[in-house]
């Protein structure tokens, strides 16, 4: 798998599953990619823990697939400009569950930047893929193999109350 980079405005790099707190991440970062010429790439930030029916599901692919929906920007050219994709869903900062009086609750959560590449542009309705029309609960598996998509990079990264 290529290298993908996600680097927040205060410096922090996400990557090979770094704790971070959510005030850390309350701003959009930067992602950079070293993409193949006349290529197009879609960006997905997807937490499967946030699914009440996930259990304690960790990965976006495994056996319940509808994942919270934090980021989605489809056809980024392959000089890898986000301002040049077509953003489906803005960037929702990560906001796993407090904790404090509720003890059974994770309260660390892990999420995902997984960067696919695509086999041309893309005309996405994100509603097509929500479990309810005013839901963040998207259907990464139904999204990507409608779209063929091949998964390309992925980073992980844990975020604490």
């Amino acid at each position: 798998m290529s290298s993908l980079k996600v680097q927040y405005p205060i410096g922090l790099v996400a990557k090979n599953s770094k704790q971070f707190t959510k005030k850390n991440v309350t701003m959009e970062p930067a992602v950079y990619f070293t993409g193949e010429p006349n290529v197009f790439y879609t960006l997905v930030m997807v937490d499967p823990q946030a699914n009440p029916r996930a259990k304690n599901n960790t990965k976006p692919t495994e056996e319940y697939f509808h994942s919270y929906l934090h980021w989605l920007i489809t056809n980024i050219p392959s000089t890898f400009d986000l301002s040049l994709g077509t953003v489906v869903q803005e960037y929702t900062p990560p906001t796993p569950p407090s904790s404090k009086n509720r003890p059974n609750l994770r309260p660390t959560h892990f999420y995902y930047f997984q960067l696919y590449k695509q086999p041309q542009q893309l005309m996405v309705d994100k509603t097509r893929y929500l479990e309810k029309p005013d839901s963040h609960m998207f259907n990464l598996s139904q999204f990507t193999q409608e779209n063929n998509l091949q998964l390309v990079a992925e980073v992980k990264m844990a975020i604490t109350s």
